[in-house]
């Protein structure tokens, strides 16, 4: 358990620096600089699903297991797309008093999408 504490502190750490430099360099609107497609994909499919299910919230791997439409899709492919969609305001990450993670879209994101695109 302690090490599941550490580690995801570790990771939020690593994902809070990665998202000040993407904020820093990158508009909203742009696509993952330093993602290979499948990443950006993997980001479009989470602000899909996040669309359909606006109050949806999950761990890295339930999003990986129930949001996406492929199977067996790399968590690291998973996490850049998180990483993304975190910088650009689009989700939220709480930590949970047990040590757990989940992913969430931003109220943000939530109202954005009823203004219609």
């Amino acid at each position: 358990m302690l090490s599941r504490l550490v580690r995801d502190l570790l990771t939020y750490r690593q994902r809070k620096q990665a998202s000040e430099h993407c904020v820093k360099h990158n508009s909203p609107n742009t696509q993952p600089a330093d993602t290979d497609e499948e990443a950006k994909d993997i980001a479009q499919q989470i602000r899909q699903y996040l669309e359909r299910h606006p109050r949806s919230k999950d761990t890295l791997e339930g999003i990986r297991s129930w949001w996406l439409q492929e199977a067996g899709v790399p968590v690291s492919r998973v996490e850049k797309a998180l990483d993304w969609l975190m910088a650009h305001r689009l989700v939220d990450r709480e930590s949970l008093p047990d040590g757990g993670v989940v992913f969430s879209a931003t109220k943000k994101a939530r109202t954005g999408n009823k203004g219609g695109e």
